[in-house]
């Protein structure tokens, strides 16, 4: 068997990147153990639709079995003749403008690309023979919106690398974290107002061990408006951070806490857990399943506020990392691998 791997040159470079770099670099390196692979690639999605012609051609040319879409947001103008697969990583372009944009706002740069990708995206959906979506959340929103029969949907979830562990690398302060974009559908508002009513709740002492740490890529729309949110307290935005870096950061913390208001996956979440880490999360957020069980959810501020309370008096850390390292053990690259394998084969 031979497949064919489609997508934006980025998922194919050797070093390893953030979200689908990290899925394509760990799921092509399994593959190719067992089946010949071949590229199909673009350097931007807009000019993936005239090059997407070529895409038969190439593939009687290089004696293709089987076509996979590997990020889901190829525009392709016509359904190619081999079986075409689709993996899906998130709700992008599938649900409201709302969860991209909250505020009804948006550049109309952003918003020319969210028409772009809703329009891209419904197409690939028709046209695929399969769908992987990553997550049980991805499915559902694919049967309610699309009307994609259940047989046609494959839920394979990300792995998570082993070099997610424990480390015991705490610091002398009580670390509250978190790692992602800090966009509006990620609700960063709410985890810094709960940490405010968290540190007004205690003594001075107290507030001087306490510290919120926010990683991750910052839009210039809104870290402004969060840090003269966070004066006074002792809130540190540290920007982006490498893959590498990843493993130790999370180890600082004391507390993970991953507040968006939607996600395809959560891959944060079980890192974290596969670290030790407890996690709290938005109780109001489209979670998928398999990645909130062990999580502690907060539907307000105020509760959230409270869960760092709990953790911060040791009511409950220890049972809660316990239970996490255990439970993120099932999510492998190898399984990942293996399902997909069996999804070309069908």
């Amino acid at each position: 068997m031979k497949v064919l791997m489609l997508g934006h040159e980025s998922l194919f470079r050797k070093t390893v990147g953030p979200g689908m770099g990290t899925f394509a670099t760990e799921l092509i390196s399994r593959l190719q153990k067992n089946i010949a692979l071949d590229y199909f690639t673009y350097n931007n999605a807009l000019f993936s639709m005239p090059k997407s012609l070529l895409l038969d051609y190439e593939s009687n040319r290089r004696r293709i079995d089987v076509v996979h879409d590997l990020s889901g947001v190829s525009l392709i103008i016509k359904k190619p003749t081999r079986p075409y697969i689709l993996t899906l990583h998130d709700n992008f372009g599938i649900l409201s403008d709302f969860l991209v944009y909250p505020d009804g706002k948006g550049t109309f740069k952003s918003r020319v690309w969210l028409y772009i990708t809703k329009k891209g995206k419904s197409k690939n959906i028709k046209n695929a023979d399969a769908i992987i979506a990553v997550s049980s959340n991805i499915e559902q929103n694919l049967i309610d919106f699309f009307d994609v029969p259940k047989e046609k949907i494959f839920v394979i979830n990300h792995g998570i690398n082993p070099i997610f562990r424990p480390r015991h690398t705490k610091s002398d302060k009580f670390v509250i974290g978190t790692l992602s974009d800090l966009t509006q559908r990620k609700d960063p508002i709410m985890l810094i107002d709960a940490f405010k009513l968290f540190a007004d709740g205690l003594n001075r002492t107290e507030k001087e061990e306490i510290e919120l740490d926010i990683y991750g890529k910052q839009s210039k729309c809104i870290i402004e408006k969060l840090k003269q949110r966070s004066l006074g307290y002792n809130i540190n935005f540290k920007g982006p951070v490498s893959q590498s870096q990843k493993p130790y950061i999370y180890n600082k913390f004391n507390i993970f806490v991953f507040p968006s208001i939607e996600e395809g996956f959560g891959m944060p979440i079980l890192e974290a857990q596969a670290s030790g880490v407890p996690v709290i999360i938005n109780g109001n957020g489209m979670i998928s399943k398999e990645v909130q069980k062990y999580c502690l959810k907060a539907y307000t501020q105020e509760e959230m506020a409270d869960l760092f309370y709990s953790i911060y008096s040791r009511r409950y850390d220890k049972i809660l990392s316990n239970n996490g390292v255990r439970y993120t053990r099932s999510f492998t690259w190898e399984k990942t691998a293996k399902r997909t394998l069996e999804v070309y084969k069908k």
